[in-house]
């Protein structure tokens, strides 16, 4: 299942030009085989310069264990942040939207970012809006990763990201089982049919009550091996 999932990933285009002798980001060993379940993007910082230009970009992701850890760093550490904009990302939320604005010379003026929960930060001024058509007309999909180039500002982004249906298509049944056990009188309501469930019903309970942390390593392995 999991080079089935893999193979359902899709990109944007980069947005903005690429030349000789520019730095390069790229998060993919995050979303890479298992790794698309052990890791989820986090949070977003973008940093601006002089002229509400935009230097770069750095991602952060979170593990299974919550542990927070750093992305490739997209800016150039030698040029001038006046302003860092951040963009945090709740555990039940995803990165749903990107917009980009460029000059005539596909230089990147502003950038917009959205989450499914409609949480958004813009950074940046002018330019010419780029839609991303098939990624922003709805929030079906999810960005897995940014990726791009940069020399004194940020030249070229870019990001793969996969469908709701295929990323949750395996575990939805699990959280929304989870989410009722909240309820006491539905849990207990579970608990007093107890013996009458399936052997494989019981399995899921069992699952579906263990704590954060063991919970997300199972569901990651849950869905890798079917």
């Amino acid at each position: 299942m999991k080079e089935k999932i893999i193979e359902k990933i899709n990109y944007v285009p980069p947005f903005g030009y690429i030349q000789k002798g520019l730095k390069n980001f790229n998060d993919k060993k995050y979303v890479q085989k298992e790794n698309i379940y052990q890791y989820r993007l986090s949070k977003i910082k973008i940093f601006k310069g002089e002229n509400n230009s935009i230097i770069g970009i750095h991602s952060f992701f979170k593990n299974n264990k919550n542990e927070e850890i750093s992305g490739e760093e997209g800016y150039n550490k030698e040029v001038n942040i006046l302003e860092t904009i951040t963009l945090d990302i709740a555990p039940n939320d995803y990165l749903t939207n990107i917009n980009v604005w460029l000059d005539d010379d596909y230089h990147i003026k502003k950038l917009k970012f959205g989450t499914k929960k409609g949480k958004e930060v813009i950074v940046g001024e002018g330019g010419e809006a780029k839609e991303v058509t098939y990624l922003n007309k709805d929030k079906e999909n999810i960005i897995l990763y940014l990726y791009g180039g940069y020399k004194e500002q940020l030249h070229n982004i870019s990001c793969k990201y996969i469908n709701n249906n295929y990323y949750f298509g395996n575990i939805y049944g699990y959280f929304e089982l989870r989410i009722k056990l909240k309820n006491e009188n539905f849990k207990k309501l579970i608990n007093s049919n107890l013996k009458d469930l399936k052997y494989e019903d019981k399995i899921l309970l069992s699952a579906c009550l263990l704590p954060n942390s063991c919970f997300n390593i199972v569901m990651a392995f849950c869905v890798i091996v079917k």
